[in-house]
């Protein structure tokens, strides 16, 4: 049996035990109004984590940390693909960042039937999908993110951040 976003919410408040009222699907505006709490991210010496931690601060306030990072090494004009399991009914920002070297990193995200989410359309070494609103999924599933190095070569490491419901 399928459900959309609606009956999620509908069916997640049933389950604690609240009120409609008091349940909220997640919206971009949720998102900003808790924009003030920068996301929790695992304390690391890597100078890739502590860039994205910055960055997160900056763009995925008021999210969770999604899963492990993913982390790749690609030459000049080199791409890579990674599943990534994404629920449906939760808002995303993935973002990434690449070690000196790498001067244009392009991310795309593509849903599970291949249809393109988002794109990054930056031309600098940091890569935020989500940066003006949140990409609001209403179909779980693996979604694949396609990390290219557009221009230079080096290591790129991207994360995901996501609405707590």
């Amino acid at each position: 049996m399928r459900f959309d976003l609606f009956h999620r919410v509908v069916l997640s408040c049933v389950c604690a035990g609240v009120g409609l009222a008091a349940c909220s699907n997640p919206t971009a505006e949720g998102i900003r109004t808790n924009a003030k709490r920068a996301p929790t991210l695992p304390a690391s010496s890597d100078p890739l984590d502590q860039q994205v931690a910055q960055l997160a601060a900056q763009h995925a306030g008021g999210m969770l940390v999604h899963d492990n990072a993913f982390r790749v090494q690609l030459d000049a004009g080199a791409q890579h693909d990674f599943l990534v399991v994404l629920l449906g009914g939760h808002c995303y920002k993935a973002i990434g960042v690449a070690e000196i070297g790498v001067n244009n990193l392009d991310l795309a995200l593509f849903d599970p039937a291949g249809s393109p989410v988002q794109h990054d359309i930056t031309r600098d070494p940091t890569a935020v999908l989500g940066q003006d609103e949140p990409m609001c999924l209403s179909e779980p599933g693996a979604y694949r993110l396609h990390v290219r190095a557009r221009d230079g070569a080096g290591t790129v490491l991207v994360r995901f951040f996501k609405t707590e419901q």
